[in-house]
């Protein structure tokens, strides 16, 4: 269990309903599971849920090509 959802019960009452789904998909699947992630919040969400079931995830990026290209700032940073 993670730190936030041990503060904070409302959390672990979320999880274990996403938790239930993401077991019913990955059920059938033997071996690595490969996700296509883009980068984005709902990829990211896919993934951690993901991975609270399964230790075997082999994540492909893929670039939709939708968000602007990151600005360069002096030093080498993004924003």
């Amino acid at each position: 269990m993670t730190p936030e959802s041990q503060a904070n019960p409302g959390a672990r009452r979320a999880r274990r309903p996403i938790e239930a789904a993401v077991r019913r998909a990955a059920a059938g699947v033997a071996g690595p599971l490969l996700v296509a992630a883009s980068g984005g919040p709902d990829s990211l969400a896919l993934l951690l849920a993901l991975r609270l079931v399964r230790d075997d995830l082999v994540v492909a990026h893929f670039d939709h090509g939708l968000r602007a290209a990151p600005l360069i700032v002096e030093g080498g940073g993004q924003v």
